[in-house]
């Protein structure tokens, strides 16, 4: 991997490519100054992984808990509606009945 100047270094090649003490000093600095704060070292980066992979196992652990609530729920739901369905078929049984007697009725006692 390639190594970066030291400031001496920059300011040792600046100065051999004509930039006074001054301005060679002063570039340096800007480079050194730019290269330490937008570069990220190995040990940025493991810490970045390190942050990445707990947050994914948080996010995994949320997703696997929603899935189980979802179950839950699922059942809880099914459970309901097949009360539902049982108390309309008994809904629906009666009413069938009633019209059944009420036919029975007409039947009976209107038609000769």
């Amino acid at each position: 991997m390639p190594k970066f100047p030291s400031q001496i270094e920059i300011i040792h090649q600046l100065t051999e490519a004509g930039f006074t003490q001054k301005q060679a000093e002063v570039q340096a600095k800007i480079v050194t100054d730019v290269r330490e704060q937008n570069l990220s070292t190995k040990e940025d980066l493991k810490q970045v992984d390190f942050s990445t992979e707990r947050n994914f196992s948080k996010l995994k652990k949320k997703i696997d808990n929603m899935a189980q609530e979802l179950k839950n729920d699922n059942k809880i739901i099914r459970k309901e509606i097949e009360l539902l369905e049982s108390k309309i078929s008994s809904k629906i049984f009666v009413i069938m009945s009633s019209l059944l007697g009420a036919f029975t009725i007409v039947q009976k006692y209107l038609l000769p």
